[in-house]
C-alpha cells in the first residue's frame, strides 16, 4: 500500500461548482458596476447638461435685459419728445441733438406717419417700408436684427418706439446702437474658454456669435437657415412661450452640446449655448474610467486572490489528507486512510477478502509498567512489521491506541499451498487442541491463520534497545467476505464484524484468533435490537430503580444502599443489566438512563423524609461516557438541589476505569461533587490497570472492593493477602471500604477480621424494588 494517499485536492465536480460560482459572482458583480457606472454616468451628464441648459437661461436673461434696457431709454425719450403738443419734427430732431451723444446713439431720428425720416444729422429717407417702422406705427417696439452700417463701418442695432399722442401714433423715434457692448456679456466663454454663446432668429439664422468659436467647434454645418432649428427639434416658434433645452448632435470635429433657450421679450430670438460634448461629459467619463479602472483592478485582485485560495487550499489539502488519513505516530493509514483506500482501491475487485483486526492485551499496563515512550517504540515496530510483509495490494493502518487492521484478498490455493504445519496453527490460535481431536478447516481460514501466526512470530520478536522481552498477548477477530465484484458488504461492517470477533477473545490466553461467524452475528443482531428497545423503554418508563442494601459490619446494621438500574419489558420481563448496559454504553442512551436514576433515588429520598423514614445514603453509579459529559456536574446538582435533597444523602460512584483514566479531570470531576457535599467512591476497585498510588492524589472517600476478589477468598491465599493488603492502603489514605458480593458467612468473618467498613451482597441481601427497600427503612 502507498503509504502517500494520492488525491486530487479538487475533483472535476467541485471544480464545475466553484467556478459556476465564481462565474455568476462575477457577472452579478459585473452587473452591479456597469449599472452603477452608468446611473452614476447619468447622473453627473443630467447635471452637466442642465448647467449648460442654466448659462443658456443667464445669458438669455441678461441679453434680455439689456435689449429691454435699450428699449425702455428710447421710450423715455420718445415720452420726453410728447411733453411738447405739437408735432413739428424739426422742432423735435432738433431736442434730439443732445440726447446723441449722452446716450452713446450712433444714429437718432424722427419719422412721421408717412415714414418720412430726419435724422439728427440732417439725413433724410422715407423708411415705411421697413418692419421696424410698421409694428411701431402699431404701438409696439422694436428691435432691429443686427446689419453693418456700412458708412460707419459698425455693426448695429436699431431701436424703434411709437410716438403716442391722445392715444395715437403721430410717429417713430429710432435709434441705433452698435451691437459691441452686448456682444461682450454674450460672448463671454465658461466652460474654461470651451463653452460659447450665439444668438438666432426664428428662422435659425445666426445674428450673434463669436469669431473664437469657429477655432473651437465646427458650426458650418449649422449656418444655413433653419439647420440648428431643425437639428434642436423646434419646427416653429409662432405663438410658443419661452421653450428651453439641451441637445446632443454630432459635427464633422465631434459631438457638442447645444443649450437653447428664447430671448424673451425680444422677436422670438434663441440665445444658443454650445461646447464639446467631451468637456460636458468629461466628469462623467473621468468618472466611468476611474470605476472601471477599480473594477478591472477589483477583478484582477478576486483572480489572484481565487488563485490563492486554490492553491493554499491544494496546499492545505495535502496536509489534511496527512492529518485526517495517516497516523501521526508510526506513519501508516489511520481509520480513516484505511476506510478510504479500501474503498478506493480494492472495494472493485472480486475474491475473497479478509479483514483481520487485532489488539495488544494489557497494552495500557505496558504504559504504566514502561512508560509511553515503550508504549509509542512498540506501535512503531509493529507499523513496520506490517509495512515488510504486506505489498500495495494489501490495506493496513493503526485505528487507534493498539488497535490494528489488516484487509487482504485471500490467494487462490494453487498459487499459494499450505505449508504442514497450518492446521496446528490454527488449533493452536483457536484455542482448539484436544487429545485425538481431528480438525478440517477450509483453505481460507488455514491460510488467514497462517498469516496471523507470521504476525504474531514478528511481533513478539520485536526488542527495544534497553527494555526486557515482553510476550504480548494479542487479540485477533477475522471477517471473511466473498463477492464476484469485490466486497459484498460495506467496508465499515467489516471492520467492525472483524472488531466483534475480536472482542470475543480479548483477554483469553487459550484463544486469541475468532472468525465472525452467524452466532456472532445473531449477537449483534440482539445488541440493535436491545439498541432499538432501550429507546422505547425509555419512553415507556420500563426502567425501574432497585436498591440493595450496604451493612456496617461492626454492627450489622443498614447503614446505606446501591441504586441499581433494572428493565422490566413487557414482553421478556426482567432484562439482566450486562444484556443493556454495555450497549447504553456504546450508543450514549446511559446518559439519560443515568440521569433518570438520580432523578428517581432524589425523588425517592424526598418521599423517604416526608415519611418520616430513617434516611440513609443512596449511591449512584455513572459510567465514563456520563462523567465525560460537559455538563455531568451542573446536571447533577440541579437534580439534586430541584429535589431538595440533602447532599450527604447523594453518593457518586465512578468506576476505576472512568476515574483513572485521566486522574486529572476526574480529580476535578470529584472536587466538584466534593465542594457541593457529595461523596464520591471508586467502584469496582481493582479491576483497572491503574497504579495504586494514584489514589492519594484523588479526593476520594470511599474505595468499593471488586466482587471478583471476594468470591474464592475462602480458598484463595493470595486473593486474602491483596484484600487485606487494599484494606490496609484505604485506612491509610482514611478511605472507607465497602465490599462487592458478599455471600457467604466465612466471607463475611474474613472481611470483619481485616477491618473492611461495610459490605453488601446476597449474604445480607439482594437488590429490591423500592416497595421492598422501604420496609428495611421503617
Amino acid at each position: 500500500m502507498a503509504e502517500e494517499i494520492n488525491i486530487s485536492w479538487i475533483n472535476r465536480k467541485k471544480f464545475m461548482k466553484t467556478f459556476i460560482l465564481l462565474t455568476i459572482l462575477l457577472v452579478f458583480f459585473s452587473t452591479i458596476t456597469f449599472w452603477y457606472v452608468n446611473k452614476i454616468k447619468g447622473v453627473l451628464s443630467y447635471e452637466e447638461e442642465m448647467y449648460l441648459k442654466e448659462v443658456s437661461l443667464q445669458r438669455s436673461h441678461a441679453f434680455s435685459t439689456k435689449i429691454k434696457s435699450r428699449v425702455e431709454a428710447l421710450n423715455d425719450l420718445s415720452v420726453e419728445l410728447m411733453y411738447d403738443v405739437s408735432f413739428d419734427i424739426n422742432k423735435k430732431v432738433e431736442l434730439l441733438r443732445g440726447k446723441k451723444d449722452k446716450d452713446n446713439y450712433i444714429a437718432l431720428g424722427i419719422a412721421d406717419i408717412s415714414g418720412n425720416y430726419l435724422g439728427i444729422g440732417g439725413r433724410r429717407l422715407n423708411i415705411s417700408k421697413e418692419k421696424g417702422f410698421k409694428v411701431a406705427m402699431s404701438g409696439k417696439d422694436y428691435v432691429s436684427e443686427p446689419f453693418l452700417d456700412k458708412g460707419r463701418s459698425l455693426e448695429v442695432m436699431t431701436y424703434y418706439s411709437p410716438l403716442i399722442k391722445d392715444g395715437k401714433v403721430v410717429g417713430v423715434l429710432t435709434g441705433a446702437k452698435d451691437v459691441e457692448s452686448i456682444s461682450k456679456s454674450l460672448f463671454t466663454s465658461f466652460l474654461n474658454g470651451n463653452g460659447h454663446s450665439f444668438v438666432i432668429n426664428k428662422k435659425g439664422d445666426i445674428l450673434f456669435e463669436d469669431s473664437k468659436i469657429y477655432s473651437i467647434l465646427d458650426l458650418d454645418k449649422l449656418r444655413s437657415s433653419g439647420t440648428i432649428l431643425k437639428e434642436l427639434g423646434i419646427s416653429s416658434l409662432q405663438g410658443k412661450s419661452v421653450i428651453s433645452g439641451v441637445k446632443k448632435i454630432s459635427l464633422e470635429r465631434g459631438d457638442v452640446h447645444i443649450a437653447y433657450t428664447t430671448i424673451e421679450g425680444v422677436n422670438d430670438w434663441i440665445l444658443v449655448s454650445v461646447a464639446p460634448s467631451s468637456i460636458v461629459e468629461k466628469r462623467a467619463v473621468d468618472i466611468t474610467k476611474y470605476n472601471l479602472i477599480m473594477y478591472f483592478t477589483i477583478c484582477i485582485i478576486l483572480f489572484i486572490f481565487t488563485i490563492y485560495i486554490f492553491v493554499s487550499k491544494k496546499r492545505a489539502n495535502k496536509i489534511y489528507q496527512k492529518l485526517a488519513y495517516t497516523d501521526y505516530l508510526t506513519g501508516i493509514s489511520n481509520y480513516n486512510g484505511f476506510v478510504r483506500d479500501a474503498e478506493k482501491n480494492i472495494a472493485k475487485k472480486s475474491g475473497t477478502w479478509a479483514m483481520i483486526y487485532f489488539d495488544i492485551g494489557s497494552f495500557k499496563v505496558i504504559n504504566d509498567m514502561f512508560g509511553h515512550k515503550y508504549g509509542d517504540k512498540l506501535l512503531k515496530e509493529i507499523a513496520k512489521i506490517l509495512k515488510g510483509m504486506f505489498g500495495n495490494e494489501t490495506i493496513y493502518g493503526r485505528f487507534s491506541n493498539d488497535f490494528f487492521g489488516i484487509l487482504f484478498k485471500v490467494p487462490e490455493e494453487e498459487d499459494e499451498p499450505l505449508v504442514t504445519d497450518d492446521i496446528s496453527m490454527y488449533a493452536e490460535l483457536l484455542g482448539h487442541i484436544r487429545d485425538g481431536q481431528v480438525f478440517n478447516p477450509s483453505y481460507t481460514n488455514l491460510k488467514i491463520t497462517h498469516i496471523v501466526s507470521e504476525i504474531e512470530k514478528k511481533i513478539n520478536s520485536i526488542k527495544i534497545e534497553g527494555q526486557p522481552h515482553i510476550d504480548l498477548l494479542m487479540a485477533y477477530g477475522v471477517c471473511t467476505t466473498v463477492s464476484d465484484k469485490g466486497i459484498s458488504d460495506d467496508i465499515k461492517s467489516v471492520i467492525n464484524m472483524a472488531n466483534m470477533a475480536r472482542i470475543t477473545v480479548k483477554g483469553s490466553y487459550q484463544r486469541r484468533l475468532a472468525f465472525f461467524n452467524e452466532a456472532i452475528r445473531q449477537d449483534l443482531i440482539d445488541e440493535q435490537n436491545i439498541e432499538k428497545e432501550i429507546v422505547r423503554a425509555l419512553e415507556n418508563n420500563e426502567f425501574q430503580v432497585y436498591y440493595q442494601p450496604k451493612y456496617e459490619l461492626s454492627t450489622e446494621g443498614m447503614v446505606g444502599a446501591e441504586a441499581l438500574i433494572r428493565w422490566i419489558h413487557p414482553v421478556k420481563g426482567l432484562i439482566r443489566p450486562d444484556k443493556f448496559i454495555p450497549i447504553a454504553e456504546r450508543t450514549g442512551f446511559i446518559i439519560p438512563i443515568g440521569r433518570f436514576v438520580l432523578r428517581s433515588v432524589c425523588e425517592s429520598i424526598k418521599e423517604w423524609e416526608r415519611k418520616n423514614y430513617k434516611l440513609v445514603p443512596i449511591s449512584v453509579n455513572f459510567s465514563r461516557a456520563e462523567m465525560y459529559q460537559s455538563d455531568f456536574i451542573d446536571k447533577a446538582i440541579e437534580t439534586i438541589t430541584e429535589n431538595e435533597v440533602n447532599p450527604e444523602l447523594i453518593e457518586i460512584e465512578l468506576t476505576e476505569s472512568a476515574a483513572l483514566n485521566d486522574v486529572e479531570f476526574a480529580t476535578n470531576t470529584i472536587m466538584g461533587f466534593k465542594n457541593f457535599g457529595v461523596k464520591v467512591s471508586i467502584d469496582d476497585f481493582g479491576t483497572g490497570y491503574s497504579c495504586l498510588s494514584y489514589l492519594k492524589s484523588m479526593p476520594i472517600d470511599i474505595l468499593k472492593i471488586d466482587r471478583s476478589f471476594i468470591t474464592d477468598i475462602e480458598e484463595n491465599d493470595k486473593g486474602k493477602n491483596i484484600v487485606e493488603a487494599i484494606i490496609g492502603l484505604a485506612k491509610s489514605l482514611n478511605l472507607s471500604v465497602v465490599s462487592e458480593g458478599v455471600e457467604t458467612e466465612s466471607q463475611t468473618n474474613f472481611l470483619k477480621k481485616v477491618g473492611c467498613d461495610l459490605v453488601q451482597g446476597y449474604a445480607f441481601n439482594r437488590p429490591m424494588p423500592k416497595d421492598d427497600f422501604e420496609d428495611l427503612m421503617k
